[in-house]
């Protein structure tokens, strides 16, 4: 016996906000890689402008809370 329509529409409601938390969490996901992108950029480009740094020495990196789906996602799933 097939659905009413009532039915239907409140299913496909659901799937569409399911996809849009799904593109929302993307979204954030691909903010923190920008951001970060955009920190090692500036990085490399302060160390290429002075001294040619010790090969030994580790540049600190700034702690930062992973936000959004980057919180929740390993390495490990990404690929």
């Amino acid at each position: 016996m097939p659905l009413p329509s009532c039915a239907k529409a409140a299913g496909y409601r659901e799937e569409g906000r399911k996809i849009f938390k799904r593109i929302e969490e993307c979204a954030l996901f691909t903010e923190d890689v920008r951001r970060t992108c955009e920190e090692v950029k500036r990085r490399m480009k302060d160390v290429s402008v002075g001294e040619a740094p010790d090969p030994d020495e580790e540049l600190p990196m700034p702690e930062r809370e992973l936000t959004g789906i980057a919180a929740k996602v390993s390495v490990c799933e990404v690929r």
